[in-house]
């Protein structure tokens, strides 16, 4: 995707999703440094990233430390595979229930326009991540812990909430929640140290569509 020598680019809600080849993702420098932020890196083959890059309010496969970074589907309308590239096939937008909506930050906007044209910051909102801003209300969403709690317990959460069928769920790093009871969530995702715990036996996690 992008090979830097002797250079230092930004690159700023953008979308490097379903390449293929052996090195399709290939973030990597020479002698430059590399900033990404309000982006989306996802199901590519032969993903690579350069380990001194600058990235932050990004969704990142696999994973890469920085503010506001997560390694969690973006859910877009249609993600194409890897295997059929080169191709036109697949459609960047965003799901109803993107854990990229409104999880940007505005300071890093450098436009007023996504790719469709369409404002960039909807209704004066919190821009998304990638290159198509959401329009509308969201469904669902991401939640995290915030500390060692119980599932049932909404001070457990950084929305205030229990989370609920259509959230995307993290367990924050060192986090130990237990579930009490029949809890749901569309999917989880564990952090460094982080447990899910189940007390008794009737205690269940319901999780997908």
């Amino acid at each position: 995707a992008l090979y830097n020598s002797q250079s230092t680019p930004t690159l700023t809600n953008v979308t490097i999703a379903g390449n293929g080849g052996e090195r399709a993702a290939s973030l990597n420098t020479r002698n430059s440094h590399l900033t990404i932020r309000n982006s989306v890196i996802w199901a590519n083959q032969g993903q690579t990233l350069d380990q001194n890059a600058t990235i932050s309010h990004s969704i990142v496969e696999g994973g890469y430390a920085g503010v506001g970074n997560l390694n969690t589907n973006p859910r877009f309308v249609q993600q194409a595979l890897y295997e059929q590239a080169p191709s036109l096939l697949g459609d960047y937008r965003l799901q109803v229930n993107s854990p990229a909506i409104n999880a940007g930050d505005n300071a890093l906007v450098d436009w007023e326009q996504d790719l469709d044209g369409k404002a960039r910051r909807y209704s004066g909102g919190t821009v998304d991540m990638g290159a198509y801003e959401f329009e509308g209300s969201r469904s669902g969403g991401l939640i995290i812990s915030v500390k060692t709690g119980n599932w049932e317990d909404a001070s457990t959460w950084d929305a205030g909430r229990v989370p609920q069928a259509g959230d995307q769920v993290i367990l924050d790093a060192g986090h130990t929640v237990s579930i009490n009871a029949n809890a749901t969530a569309l999917s989880i995702e564990y952090r460094t140290n982080a447990q899910l715990q189940f007390v008794g036996v009737a205690s269940s996690l319901a999780i997908g569509e």
